[in-house]
């Protein structure tokens, strides 16, 4: 990974590790969710983002 991007990394429930930042994918501003299993994009996703907690994390992780 980049260490030059904004990245927060947090536990799910399960004990999963995830690293969440955002990118540009085609023009779009995206939020990346990365594990060692999968990986998830967000394309809705507030500002303040940064500040949500593990839980809200998860939540918005599987939102499209």
């Amino acid at each position: 990974m980049d260490t030059n991007i904004d990245a927060r990394c947090f536990q799910d429930p399960a004990g999963q590790t995830w690293t969440v930042f955002e990118n540009w994918i085609n023009g779009q501003r995206c939020l990346l969710f990365d594990s060692a299993d999968a990986f998830r994009r967000v394309r809705d996703f507030p500002d303040d983002w940064r500040n949500l907690s593990p839980e809200a994390l998860v939540r918005l992780s599987w939102s499209r």
